[in-house]
């Protein structure tokens, strides 16, 4: 991961969740891997892997020019946010 996320500990439930609004594609698609591991309920782990898999799929089809399509992922993504635990919200 990028030096700006790479303090991030999927296994330390003090790290917080960090910015994935803020991530790179690439970075987004290795924490999506990554957090399926972590030590956090696995209703979490889904959320949060699903959001960073459709922000990623958002922002590489925003980038194609495909806006209708980014657009509809994103839609997704604020409906992830919102049903996330305050806690786990950025």
């Amino acid at each position: 991961m990028r030096s700006e996320i790479s303090a991030y500990n999927v296994n330390d439930p003090n790290s917080g969740t960090p910015n994935l609004d803020g991530m790179h594609e690439d970075d987004l698609a290795e924490f999506a891997e990554e957090v399926m591991d972590a030590d956090i309920p696995k209703s979490i782990r889904l959320q949060l892997a699903s959001y960073a898999s459709h922000k990623a799929l958002a922002m590489r089809h925003r980038s194609r020019g495909y806006v209708g399509i980014a657009r509809r992922e994103e839609a997704i993504c604020d409906r992830i946010y919102n049903n996330l635990p305050i806690k786990w919200q950025w």
